[in-house]
């Protein structure tokens, strides 16, 4: 089984569609920390042994500082997050 922590940008339907495929997501509101720096999301992650994915450019930018200067972590998954089309008539 597959092992994910999300932040608290990603959407409930992506959440719910992973754990109908029987993916352990466990989203950063579930943990009890939905308004936390990325900083200790990553390292959260990294305690769990799981992944993190995040559609926050933020993050992105937090995780490649610390791949450049070499500091562990579990790993991130990014999703970017298209533009909502709203249509009128």
């Amino acid at each position: 089984m597959s092992r994910c922590t999300w932040t608290s940008t990603c959407t409930a339907l992506i959440t719910a569609g992973l754990r109908l495929r029987g993916v352990d997501v466990l989203t950063a509101q579930d943990d009890g920390r939905r308004h936390v720096p990325d900083n200790v999301l990553l390292d959260r992650a990294a305690d769990l042994l799981r992944v993190l994915f995040s559609q926050d450019e933020d993050l992105l930018a937090e995780a490649t500082r610390r791949q450049r200067e070499g500091i562990a972590f579990a790993g991130v998954v990014y999703g970017y997050r298209r533009p909502r089309l709203v249509l009128t008539s």
